[in-house]
């Protein structure tokens, strides 16, 4: 049976959505700012860790565990300067951190200002 306050979500290449209840996120591609890798542990003390999309305005977090977690690393291995070192460390760690592994540059966050 599924968890009704489980965090839905979906991707299909140019934007990602996170459904919970009635609430819906939606963040396409081109206003990505920043994606990271969080530790942080379940209820049972168990580790978990999440790509974060837009930690400062959006942060929508991905666990390791969902379906899509692999369709967006393999859409993170598309974008131009992704570090992958913080999601092996964060693989390895099991303290609480958070790290970033892609940031849009300076001159494309300026044209999609624009």
């Amino acid at each position: 049976m599924k968890n009704k306050s489980q965090l839905q979500f979906s991707f299909d290449g140019q934007k990602l959505v996170g459904t919970l209840h009635r609430t819906r996120l939606e963040i396409d591609v081109h206003d990505w700012v920043e994606i990271g890798v969080e530790i942080v542990h379940d209820v049972s003390r168990r580790q978990i860790w999440c790509l974060v999309i837009n930690r400062c305005t959006h942060n929508l977090r991905i666990p390791n565990d969902a379906p899509l977690c692999k369709v967006l690393l393999d859409y993170c291995s598309t974008l131009e300067g992704f570090d992958w070192k913080p999601l092996a460390r964060a693989r390895l760690n099991s303290a609480h951190a958070y790290s970033i592994c892609w940031q849009r540059s300076v001159p494309a966050l300026s044209a999609v200002l624009a």
